[in-house]
């Protein structure tokens, strides 16, 4: 082994690891050029991909990929990779797309080192050299460092940085619910509508409050807050160096010292360390039982831990405690998704009287906060893979258990709206889980609104035509299919009924909120199912 590490060499100058840097776009390219290639399997691990496609496309190079590609104009690094090469390559690459920006310069190991081992480059070992801070890895954290520090305090705080515009939206969201979720009262500048008559006619007039008529004016200072804080980052454009842990289903994360190492390095450094978007774990073992390919790789790595007077447990608190961080941003956007639907389905009990809401309040946000729960569970059991037919499964539940709750709920004469959020909750998971199925994939917004039609009409039309089948039944009436093919005849039961009942000529407005929110019952739950699923790369079982 070489006494120190060597660089790449490009027409005769030398470039070190800081500077073996791929693009996002980069990335996209090559998952998208290995799906194309007739030998690729969808079960290769990335050690698969390095000795069948990696080697031979840079043998005789004495570049790694990521050079050979940008040899005209390498580029600098600002993310580091770390990760484990027995994982699916797909998976891996595929969570790097979710987890980077446009602008990222990624360097990955298997792709920035040059690995074909022959005379015209370095070796793996004349990479690494003789010491681990020599490594390429410990030389690209340190770079981010260093242009982290030329940042300041921006980069430090990055990450509350980023979250001031969301914060500023979610704030103004929630000042100008405030009046319709306590007086029931639409709000304006100087007075709020009330409704007379449920959600069909409206009447201006003061507010029960005077500090309320504060809430729109501050509602609309927090969303220009959002908008100004948004436009001067993305101005700015702060730093963005950091490291990305990529966990994955294969294997555990801490069975490799070098992923411990490079973890415990970040954090000693003070680089920003971040857990890619999946719902796979990294693992349950100890960072003392990793192990290294290299026996003399792992010994360095030891001797250098404990001669700076660490030890393995407090490494392990320090990984878990990092890692637990990916679950309490999964929590936050549960928390928030539960939010925004109850606040919606609340909005339609406008002039509803005050201790029915009550109970219909708690009734929604309860209902939600179950029916999102057993989507989670049901992804994270599953690691984010999820079979069509649990997914069909856990759908049918919650529809049969949200109707068989009307049912009981109707022989006590009460209206309690916890079951039709479960019903509406388990045809999205129907829904989309269906969606997943099609041999096609299209646009996301696309995507959305098919999903929102096809809830809407389901909800909508059939739940409701056998809820009606019940209620006659119930009641003594005779059961006739005339009125259902009445209605398939004419589609316009289908469409909201804000349309049919508010008085849009004499208060267009308040009609606008209620029409939003009606529409926000299914369009709403659908973009959630959806995008989030997409950001933690929730998938069906792939082919072999």
């Amino acid at each position: 082994m070489s006494a120190c590490a060597q660089p790449q060499w490009v027409d005769g100058r030398e470039y070190w690891p800081e500077h073996w840097g791929l693009r996002r776009s980069q990335i996209q390219e090559l998952l998208t050029k290995l799906r194309q290639d007739d030998h690729w399997k969808r079960s290769n691990t990335v050690y698969t991909l390095v000795q069948d496609f990696v080697i031979p496309w840079t043998r005789g190079t004495g570049r790694g990929y990521a050079l050979t590609l940008n040899s005209a104009s390498p580029l600098e690094v600002n993310l580091m990779i770390s990760h484990s090469w027995a994982e699916n390559a797909e998976d891996f690459l595929e969570a790097l797309l979710r987890s980077t920006r446009a602008d990222d310069v990624l360097f990955v190991c298997a792709l920035s080192l040059y690995q074909a081992a022959d005379e015209h480059g370095p070796s793996i070992a004349d990479q690494i050299g003789s010491s681990a801070p020599e490594s390429p890895f410990r030389r690209v954290l340190e770079h981010i460092r260093r242009k982290g520090g030329d940042g300041g305090m921006l980069w430090r705080w990055r990450t509350v940085v980023s979250w001031v515009p969301s914060a500023c939206l979610l704030l103004a969201a929630c000042l100008y619910l405030l009046p319709l979720l306590l007086w029931t009262c639409v709000p304006g500048f100087r007075q709020c509508a009330h409704v007379i008559k449920f959600r069909e006619d409206w009447v201006w007039g003061d507010y029960p409050h005077p500090w309320a008529r504060l809430a729109p004016a501050l509602a609309m200072l927090c969303a220009t807050l959002a908008v100004l804080t948004f436009a001067a980052l993305w101005w700015m454009q702060p730093y963005a160096g950091r490291m990305l842990i990529v966990p994955n289903r294969e294997c555990d994360i801490y069975t490799r010292l070098w992923c411990t190492y490079e973890v415990f390095t970040a954090l000693r450094l003070g680089v920003h360390v971040e857990v890619a978007n999946t719902l796979a774990t990294a693992g349950f073992g100890g960072c003392e039982e990793a192990r290294c390919s290299c026996e003399g790789d792992a010994r360095r790595i030891r001797d250098e831990i404990a001669d700076e007077g660490h030890t393995f447990p407090e490494i392990d608190r320090v990984v878990r405690l990092l890692l637990r961080r990916r679950f309490w941003s999964v929590t936050r956007t549960c928390v928030a998704n539960v939010i925004v639907t109850t606040v919606v389905d609340l909005c339609l009990t406008l002039g509803t009287p005050w201790p029915q809401r009550g109970s219909m309040q708690m009734a929604m946000l309860l209902s939600s906060a179950f029916a999102l729960m057993v989507a989670y569970l049901l992804a994270i059991w599953n690691q984010g893979v999820v079979s069509v037919r649990s997914a069909f499964t856990a759908s049918l539940g919650l529809i049969l258990f949200g109707a068989i709750g009307r049912v009981i709920i109707d022989f006590f004469s009460e209206d309690f709206w916890c079951c039709e959020v479960l019903q509406l909750a388990g045809v999205t998971i129907l829904v989309t889980s269906v969606g997943a199925g099609a041999p096609k994939t299209c646009h996301p917004v696309v995507e959305v609104l098919l999903a929102a039609v096809a809830m809407w009409t389901l909800d909508r039309g059939l739940l409701a035509t056998l809820w009606s089948f019940y209620w006659r039944w119930r009641h003594g009436l005779p059961l006739s299919f005339a009125p259902v093919l009445h209605d398939l005849n004419d589609l316009k039961h289908l469409a909201p009924n804000t349309f049919r009942t508010c008085h849009w000529r004499g208060h267009p407005y308040p009609c606008l909120v209620v029409l939003g929110a009606e529409l926000g019952q299914c369009v709403l739950p659908a973009g959630l199912v959806v995008t989030q699923a997409a950001a933690w790369g929730v998938r069906r079982p792939r082919r072999v």
